[in-house]
């Protein structure tokens, strides 16, 4: 009763006003960031412009969604050759999408050297387009060459050269086919997942700000300390609320984006490959599945940031100073979020990057055992909470009004 208690006051008015602006700022990011240029050509020329465009392609281009197999390859290579998309895209005539578009995205620019642009001609007679066992060669190929590009860029450490053979390993062992489907509502919800999660932090800041303050009606008061019982008891159902409450934001705000992204490009495909969405992907599953592993990642992000605020409110004892701190905690930590620095990957604020989580090129290696990312979110997180907690619980022993 008593959780449900300090959980009912942390939904003040304050609170309700921030996410009500966490949800209006998220909706309204996703309507004028996307339909702007996005065109999906649908037959003889004719296109269908602006949001409409994504429900166009995903019906255009249901023909073309399956295993990448043999027979697939080979429908595609000769009803694209063959295609007026195709006479088009060489004249320079570049459609955002066509029917034809899912597997070109995917096949062309692992098999084919020159660009798709101007005056630019398609060589269909590689044998990479003719044998699918040789163009799945050719694709691991060319993931192990980036998985070492992006080890550079975004792993804890440069590989050395058996960790490599480790990695490229796991990438040759990727099953195949691979399953192509039309994805562009999840690939939109992942990457304002991404960059709206910001608001969702703000949120933690002004909700649980006031939680141990002595300046706020929903922060601590004298009867809270009257006893030492009383005390231990305070503690544990303010900290079991302020995470229930990190919780209830982060369902609100996942939950947005999860109606916003579908009802603008659908949440189609969540059974492909997860290597549709990032190649150099060692891991054997499906969107759906790296999609729940991103959430989960970043909702143990939150939980870090949101008991980081709470051992801030309660050793400052006030709630604006808390505001203030965790505000610049939060600015600082952001911009160097946008560094190569690869001390960043210790920062809640990565922990749901799906580039990190997702990409081979991101192992942290103890001996032979190659570890991925996640796994050290998860570790991070526990040791952070202890820690937070613990301060928490040694603060409050001495709190005094």
């Amino acid at each position: 009763m008593q959780v449900k208690f300090e959980l009912e006051k942390l939904f003040n008015k304050v609170t309700i006003l921030a996410m009500i602006c966490m949800i209006i700022l998220t909706v309204f990011h996703g309507l004028i960031s996307f339909g702007k240029w996005e065109e999906t050509y649908v037959h003889k020329y004719k296109t269908v412009k602006g949001k409409l465009a994504y429900w166009s392609y995903l019906n255009v281009s249901k023909e073309y969604e399956g295993e990448l197999n043999q027979e697939y390859l080979n429908r595609f290579t000769k009803d694209f050759q063959n295609s007026k998309e195709r006479k088009a895209i060489e004249s320079g005539k570049i459609y955002q999408w066509t029917k034809y578009s899912l597997a070109r995205d995917f096949i062309l620019p692992i098999v084919i050297d020159e660009s798709i642009s101007q005056n630019s001609k398609l060589d269909f007679n590689k044998e990479n387009l003719k044998d699918v066992n040789s163009f799945y060669k050719k694709f691991k190929k060319e993931a192990i060459t980036n998985m070492k590009l992006e080890n550079k860029l975004i792993g804890f450490f440069k590989y050395t050269k058996n960790q490599l053979e480790i990695v490229e390993n796991k990438i040759n062992n990727i099953k195949t086919p691979i399953t192509i489907k039309y994805t562009e509502g999840l690939k939109n919800f992942l990457i304002y997942y991404k960059t709206d999660y910001l608001l969702f932090c703000l949120v933690l800041v002004f909700g649980l700000s006031s939680l141990f303050s002595k300046d706020s009606n929903s922060g601590v008061d004298e009867l809270s300390l009257s006893t030492k019982t009383g005390k231990g008891k305070n503690l544990n159902s303010r900290w079991i609320a302020g995470n229930v409450f990190i919780l209830l934001g982060y369902g609100i705000y996942v939950l947005t984006l999860l109606i916003t992204h579908g009802l603008i490009g659908s949440l189609h495909g969540l059974g492909a490959s997860i290597q549709i969405l990032e190649q150099t992907s060692a891991f054997n599953i499906n969107i759906f599945q790296g999609i729940l592993l991103v959430i989960f990642c970043g909702l143990l992000g939150g939980l870090v940031i949101g008991n980081l605020i709470m051992v801030i409110s309660i050793y400052s004892k006030n709630m604006k100073f808390t505001i203030l701190t965790t505000g610049v905690i939060l600015f600082f930590m952001n911009n160097f979020m946008k560094t190569q620095n690869s001390f960043k990957q210790l920062l809640p604020l990565n922990f749901n990057n799906k580039m990190a989580l997702l990409k081979s090129g991101n192992y942290f290696f103890i001996g032979d055992t190659a570890i991925p990312y996640f796994i050290i979110v998860f570790i991070l997180s526990v040791i952070y909470i202890l820690v937070f907690y613990t301060l928490t619980r040694v603060k409050f022993k001495r709190y005094y009004l």
